[in-house]
């Protein structure tokens, strides 16, 4: 009665739709380095000349509600629910995540402590590119993860 043929077509749809859905919109990629690039680079804006602000205080902010609209986007506040993307585990993607939540802020404060602003803006700049490359990596690595049913 029912072809088993024409049921693996239906979840192969499903998982293209899914897949489909788990897109990040360019503004996205662009706030999240920026917001990046100004919680890593507040403390140095000041003292490249910029105003007194709390730079910081409102990126974590921001942060904070890209991060929610990343699980979103991603899947990822499903978890609870099922298990861990395989994406997830793999070494490079750790590797990358680790890099650029604790190696880049420590260059750039180093370079702030050292008398170097400017650098440490530099440094936090790239970093802010190299944040939101690693969300694009996480969020094709969970798109392939849900085209190939892992």
């Amino acid at each position: 009665m029912d072809d088993p043929r024409l049921a693996l077509a239906e979840v192969e749809r499903q998982r293209t739709a899914m897949a489909a859905r788990i897109r990040l919109p360019w503004w996205f990629l662009a706030l999240f380095a920026v917001t990046w690039t100004a919680v890593v680079a507040g403390p140095a804006l000041v003292e490249v000349g910029l105003p007194r602000l709390p730079y910081t205080f409102f990126g974590v902010g921001v942060l904070i509600a890209l991060l929610v609209v990343f699980r979103r986007r991603s899947g990822l506040h499903l978890l609870w629910q099922s298990r861990e993307y395989p994406s997830m585990r793999r070494k490079r993607q750790v590797v990358g995540l680790v890099a650029v939540l604790m190696g880049v802020p420590a260059v750039s404060w180093t370079c702030l402590f050292l008398g170097a602003p400017a650098l440490a803006v530099a440094v936090a700049v790239v970093g802010g590119v190299l944040a939101a490359d690693q969300c694009r990596r996480t969020n094709a690595g969970i798109r392939a993860d849900v085209l190939a049913g892992r």
